[in-house]
């Protein structure tokens, strides 16, 4: 039996003592699961039912057929209806035969597929568990067992039960349950002792495991937040996430420390730094720029590889080459054109001069120009003078490619290296160099800065390189940003073709992909023009896709184009137009389920024989590479394995793969082309409450701009931008890149911006849906032991704890880090008595003054240990103008933020009965904004404004007391009852002329178009329509619109969508959305660029990409060349639409390219030009200013 403890005790588990509703079960199907965070959807048979039930909730490794005890609570879902959501679950063994029988077959178990499980299960019925354990001699009388196969199946069920005994450990420990099999693997017996020891160790020795997933285990072993191992651990975490999503080779010292100070909370954390530099873990190195030194912080390895390759560049750059006499020269090269009957351009001519001369050479253009001719004629000269000529390319396909066009052999880099599984390395390096007089490397945009040198250092001295490609593609995966670098540095010759040739001038492909590269809109002519490029027009992402299967399935193969060389680009990898869902349709129209062609799914992968499929890794053991692009050859389900064909230059291979590598392989139909919001700007889930952007994962559930929780499919994070920073009238502000698209309205109904063309006076939406989280937040046990007493500290957040939160934050002071004292000072006795209360509680002394100079009564409690669980739940040491709101309070239901807001104003707030209005009033501005948060996820708005000179008033007044009293409100009775007279005083003011709608002349027009086809002529509208019944308010709503310029309350909204209702009129479709949505709209007065740059994020949300952060409405390949290429693009890719990803998506075509989707996708492609800045030194080394 194996007990489920969630990953994150905080956030996932349920309240000591809550009640649990009980469900049992066997798992019938996964329909969700994220290997991250564990977060699952599945269907549970109960015994006897006929019926399955959704359950959801974080599991480890949940397997078809396993049976279950789930204990959680019952929630509706109105689409899916009935659901549990999950609390802690135990696996049982399965009981039945059936349940058995689809236990074993469900691949858990390598050596039992479906077919071996019903052998066995026919030949042992209910015992056969019993006898895999104790008896697994006897499985040899099962046909298709053997002894190698008896083994295979031993040691599998011996693996699954160590597993589980891991899996108990480190669930227990918060760490996420997916991982147990990697530390299994990777320490075998001892993952236990390992992590116990220094679980920090598993983020350094595992793939996939990261220094948060680690953190967990230590913070659940004891580990303290300042202990050294977590700190280096962090900075190196940091570091090489830069190095890894961002392609950077260092970060900056100031960078580093901001980023660990961001996902530690420590602020020094320069001994660590200077820790790991001395143990070598680290490499620093100050550089003076104009006067200011800047220390950059490196990977030593990526150190080591930036300045190796920079003093080997240097090198073949300094070692000298024999000059040939320049008449002589020209007339060997025009004898060897003319033979060749090649002609070349002038600009082709000196490239090829200049290829022949320099020891080093780059050649680089667009599109047409003429790079194949230069490179063909390049090869010819170099082999007319007998030099040895080696030809590469980073991938297979591009190899391919050059192989055709150059009629040479021509390998990948890294068969050309010859990797050497022995010694993990290559085998030709400097001890053992290339056979070759002359190398030359297409494609060199795709050469990252660590292949780059294993490269070069192959090179014999005295051999010449050449380097083509389109500098203006899109950068290498890995760090570095090679052939930019080189060309910026000034050192290495540079031959760049401009020209495009009449030939190629007359191919649309061309034409248009310079025309994107410069920033124009593209001609874009329809199918019928029998052009080499054409677009389809298709509006919804759901036409885009269908379209997209069309194309590739129908029109293109009738073109003579057959589907193998049909290459689908998509910026996006989610949504209805990305490629996941792509692949999945054309795997079912291209390569459908047939008795001839056998297929194995894991988990959501499912793969066919026939299947075109795409590596995923580097894999130098079977000799495949990322991007590396077969078709699945055989399925063998007795030995569990996979074959796949890859085709490169040098032929066609065959590799094998068992079925739990299968995670290495993706479909290849259809494959993603590689904006944004500050890593802190909070969202709103379903779940988690409001939680940072760059703290969501795949499975969280956000709310769209339409008040409907949809789940994250993927978090992309963009690496850091300039900043935006727009602030609102009322004080709502959010920091975004230029780029990123937020819902606004500029007198007319809301729509999609980008934040540069945001505007002073633009009204922005904000969305008042209110955030209830369910989700039972545990909280941290401490050690409770004062002498004889003993503290009895709540186990879950409620609502007391809550107001005692707000109060402390509003009244306490809580900076002392070194007595453990906590002292709260009021003047209301319904407060302190509540406060004491609270406190008493809790078991605490609590001792009473009375300051000197003041009339209010201190309540003081000294007490380390309370102190510690205080900091724990997020009340850190603090002054006065550095206080915020505790981090579980973001993830707690609306009550429970009620409560906390409620003790934070009684005490620092009151009703003020001159402006009719509930104020809050602190010193610190960050204290400030996060109320204003928490209000607007409570559906409450309010404003910020300056309080004399050093404070802040956070407001609310008008149309949202209501809410405040009902969701917030006082406990101090004379403050209730002002509010009480506040709200009563807002109902009779429903004329005000606040909470406006800025498009109200348009809803107006709506309405009396409405009307008047209702009632059949204007007169009737006049006489009927706005004065029904005596409804004078009606006609007057028309009149402050038509006649005064005055927008629409909500009031007047509520008002006209009744009386329409009432009279049988049909309601119009955007006063019907508006008064549904009711988003506050607030105009934008500052928009101001921030001087430094800031990580940014962005999301993939389900169905309707748009997600709400801090209260605004967001919206939310490079490869080798395909003789077709479809190019599916939608406004839903809104932040991944960028000019180089067009460019180099349209370059990739070389016969035939459709563009499918609306022009304005295109167009706003076209508009966004993305500078990749990458932090790397090589170009400062070749300059020699370093």
């Amino acid at each position: 039996m194996c007990a489920f403890r969630p990953a994150n005790p905080l956030i996932n588990a349920p309240a000591d003592g809550q009640t649990l509703d009980t469900l049992e079960g066997t798992i019938e199907r996964i329909t969700f699961h994220n290997a991250e965070n564990g977060y699952t959807v599945a269907r549970l048979l109960p015994p006897g039912a006929r019926d399955v039930i959704t359950i959801l909730g974080n599991f480890s490794n949940p397997v078809v057929g396993e049976s279950l005890v789930c204990y959680g609570t019952w929630t509706h879902h109105p689409q899916w209806g009935r659901q549990m959501q999950v609390a802690r679950y135990e696996v049982v063994r399965p009981a039945t035969a059936f349940a058995i029988e689809k236990y074993l077959g469900s691949g858990m178990i390598k050596g039992i597929g479906p077919v071996m499980a019903k052998r066995i299960v026919d030949k042992f019925g209910e015992e056969a568990l019993d006898i895999i354990e104790h008896k697994p001699q006897k499985l040899r009388q099962i046909h298709g067992i053997g002894d190698k196969k008896l083994d295979r199946i031993k040691q599998a069920w011996q693996d699954q039960r160590e597993v589980k005994n891991i899996m108990l450990f480190l669930q227990s420990h918060g760490v996420s349950p997916a991982y147990a099999v990697k530390i299994y693997k990777t320490y075998g017996s001892k993952a236990i002792e390992v992590v116990e020891k220094n679980p920090y160790q598993l983020a350094a020795d595992i793939y996939g495991i990261g220094f948060k997933s680690a953190d967990k285990i230590a913070r659940a072993l004891g580990i303290a937040e300042d202990d050294p191992r977590r700190i280096q651990a962090g900075v190196v975490y940091v570091l090489n996430e830069a190095v890894e999503t961002g392609g950077n080779a260092y970060l900056t010292e100031d960078e580093l420390t901001r980023k660990a100070n961001e996902i530690l909370g420590m602020e020094d954390i320069a001994p660590a730094i200077d820790a790991l530099a001395f143990s070598g873990r680290l490499v620093l190195e100050p550089a003076e720029f104009l006067g200011q030194t800047e220390t950059a912080i490196y990977p030593p390895s990526l150190y080591t590889t930036e300045r190796n390759l920079a003093e080997r560049l240097l090198r073949l750059l300094s070692q000298p080459i024999e000059p040939a006499s320049p008449a002589k020269f020209d007339a060997w090269l025009t004898a060897l054109v003319e033979k060749r009957r090649q002609p070349l351009s002038d600009e082709q001519r000196e490239a090829v001069k200049l290829a022949l001369t320099s020891r080093f050479t780059i050649l680089t253009g667009g599109p047409g120009t003429g790079k194949t001719t230069t490179t063909n004629t390049i090869v010819a000269a170099f082999e007319a003078l007998k030099k040895n000529v080696l030809l590469a390319s980073p991938t297979g396909r591009a190899a391919k490619r050059l192989a055709e066009v150059t009629q040479r052999d021509a390998r990948t880099v890294h068969r050309l290296l010859e990797f050497d599984p022995e010694q993990r390395g290559f085998k030709h390096n400097a001890e053992n160099p290339l056979e070759c007089d002359v190398l030359i490397v297409d494609e060199c945009s795709m050469l990252d800065m660590v292949l780059t040198y294993s490269l070069l250092k192959a090179v014999p001295d005295g051999s010449q390189v050449v380097f083509v490609g389109d500098v203006d593609q899109l950068p290498s995966v890995g760090p570095g940003n090679v052939l930019r670098d080189l060309i910026d540095s000034g050192r290495a010759p540079v031959a760049r073709l401009t020209q495009v040739f009449r030939q190629a001038a007359q191919s649309l492909i061309i034409t248009n992909a310079h025309a994107i590269n410069a920033g124009r809109f593209p001609q874009l002519p329809p199918p019928s023009a029998f052009k080499d490029c054409a677009w389809l027009d298709a509006e919804e992402a759901e036409e885009v896709a269908d379209k997209v299967i069309a194309v590739v399935a129908v029109s293109l193969p009738k073109r003579g184009y057959p589907p193998g060389d049909i290459q689908v680009l998509t910026p996006m990898q989610r949504g209805s137009a990305g490629a996941a869902f792509l692949n999945q349709r054309l795997q079912e129209v291209l390569n459908p389920p047939a008795d001839d062609r056998p297929e194995v799914q894991r988990g959501s992968r499912l793969f066919r024989v026939g299947d075109r499929v795409m590596q995923m890794t580097n894999n130098y053991d079977k000799g495949v590479y990322n991007g590396d692009i077969g078709v699945v050859a055989a399925i063998n389900h007795e030995d569990d394995t996979l074959a796949v064909h890859f085709t490169d230059a040098q032929g066609s291979t065959e590799v094998t793969y068992d079925f739990a590598d299968m995670d290495e392989l993706t479909l290849a139909y259809s494959c993603s082309i590689h904006k944004c919001i500050a890593a802190e700007e909070r969202v709103h889930t379903r779940d988690r409450g409001l939680v940072a952007i760059k703290d969501l994962q795949a499975g969280d559930y956000v709310y769209t701009g339409e008040h409907v929780a949809k789940p994250v499919l993927d978090k992309i994070a963009t690496g850091r931008k300039p900043v935006l920073r727009i602030t609102t009238r009322m004080g709502y502000r959010i920091d975004v890149s230029q780029d990123h698209p937020l819902l606004a309205s500029d007198g007319g109904p809301p729509q999609f911006v980008t934040a540069k063309e945001v505007k002073e006076g633009i009204h922005l939406c904000l969305s008042r849906h209110v955030v209830d989280p369910q989700v039972p937040i545990l909280l941290p046990r401490v050690s409770s032991e004062l002498g004889r007493q003993t503290l009895h500290l709540p186990t879950h957040l409620d609502e007391d704890l809550a107001w005692f939160l707000g109060a402390t934050v509003g009244d306490g002071s809580y900076r002392d880090m070194k007595d453990g004292t906590v002292d709260f000072t009021n003047q209301d006795q319904e407060v302190l008595c509540k406060y004491r209360a609270v406190l008493e509680g809790y078991n605490l002394r609590v001792c009473t003054s009375r300051p000197v100079t003041r009339s209010a009564i201190r309540l003081r409690v000294v007490s380390k240990a309370f102190r510690d669980w205080l900091c724990r739940l997020g009340l850190g040491y603090s002054t006065a103008n550095d206080k915020r709101i505790p981090e579980i309070i973001f993830q707690a239901s609306a009550l429970v933020k009620g409560a906390f807001l409620r003790g934070l104003f009684d005490t620092d707030g009151g009703a003020s009965g001159n402006s009719n209005t509930c104020r809050l009033i602190t010193s610190s501005f960050s204290l400030a904004r996060e109320v204003q948060a928490l209000l607007l996820s409570l559906g409450i708005v309010s404003g910020i404004a300056r309080w004399m000179e050093r404070a802040y008033c956070v407001g609310v007044s008008g149309p949202s007391l209501p809410e405040f009293a009902e969701r917030v409100g006082f406990t101090v009775g004379y403050k209730r009852e002002r509010l009480h007279s506040f709200v009563q005083i807002s109902l009779r003011r429903g004329k005000a002329n606040v909470d406006t709608v800025p498009f109200s002349p348009h809803l107006i027009a709506e309405a009396s178009e409405c009307l008047r086809q209702h009632f059949g002529n204007s007169r009737g509208i006049k006489g009927k329509g706005l004065y029904a019944n005596g409804n004078c308010r009606i006609g007057a709503i028309f009149q402050k619109v038509r006649l005064f310029g005055s927008p629409l309350t909500y009031w007047d909204i509520n008002a006209l969508f009744g009386h329409l209702q009432q009279i049988g009129a049909s309601i119009p479709a955007s006063l019907s959305e508006t008064a549904n949505r009711r988003y506050l709209y607030d105009r934008v007065v500052c928009v101001e660029r921030l001087s430094e740059e800031t990580e940014m994020y962005d999301i993939e949300v389900e169905g309707i990409h748009s997600f709400v952060a801090n209260g605004f409405i967001c919206h939310n390949s490079q490869g080798s060349e395909y003789p077709v290429v479809v190019l599916a693009l939608h406004t839903q890719h809104y932040m991944l639409l960028q000019r180089n990803l067009l460019y180099t998506a349209l370059t990739r075509a070389r016969k035939f390219a459709v563009l499918i989707g609306p022009q304005r996708a295109i167009a706003l492609a076209v508009k966004k030009q993305s500078d990749i800045h990458r932090h790397t030194r090589l170009k400062e080394r070749l300059q020699g200013t370093l």
